[in-house]
């Protein structure tokens, strides 16, 4: 009786024991699950997101390639000539560059206007206006003469002039974009209030100071 009795006693102690660790095993199992599943998940939304990037890097290259195509095609129109890819990348650097210019001074154009509908544009800004567009046309002008030189031919002979003439075209062009560009900067300096009524008291100052003098 007294082994039965000691026997059940340490039946009691190990059965607990036993489930504890059954349990804690299933625990450790059910863990090792959700990591696992959440691994998977991770390498799943990596694997996306590389997809998705690499979608927009061809989409990217592609609307690139069908600009640069596009601009060839008004090139050659302008021109009336060939251009291969090597020299469209060339001439397409001063062509945005006009872009951005024509998109600006259209803006500029677009404050006049509103400015006017409330107060007036002093005359020098329009005048500053003016030079500002005839410095543009001259840059685009520029851009034309390049572009017909770029779509010279070139033969083994003629490389070293052909490559001397486009570098000189080429600062000629960078030059004329650059003082059109600051031509325009010049008109939306004489926008802001202050310096316009610097400006219209520096101009009264001097008239008065000439009329005087006289």
């Amino acid at each position: 009786m007294k082994k039965i009795i000691i026997t059940l006693v340490l039946s009691a102690l190990i059965i607990p024991t036993i489930s504890l660790a059954a349990t804690t095993t299933n625990s450790v199992k059910e863990r090792m699950g959700e990591i696992k599943q959440q691994r998977e998940e991770l390498k799943n939304k990596i694997g996306l997101e590389k997809e998705n990037i690499k979608n927009e890097r061809a989409s990217t290259t592609k609307d690139i390639k069908n600009k640069r195509e596009e601009i060839k095609s008004e090139i050659e129109q302008r021109i009336g000539k060939k251009l291969d890819e090597k020299r469209t990348k060339i001439a397409d650097r001063f062509e945005k560059a006009i872009s951005n210019l024509k998109e600006l001074i259209l803006r500029v154009e677009n404050k006049i206007i509103k400015i006017e509908e409330r107060n007036t544009v002093a005359t020098s800004t329009k005048e500053l206006l003016a030079t500002a567009k005839s410095n543009l046309v001259l840059a685009e002008n520029e851009l034309t003469i390049l572009e017909n030189k770029l779509a010279e031919p070139i033969s083994t002979s003629t490389k070293k002039v052909y490559l001397a003439n486009i570098k000189v075209q080429s600062e000629k062009t960078k030059e004329t974009i650059k003082t059109a560009h600051e031509s325009i900067v010049n008109v939306i300096e004489s926008l802001k209030p202050g310096l316009l009524k610097d400006r219209v008291r520096a101009t009264s100052t001097k008239t008065s100071t000439s009329t005087n003098n006289n």
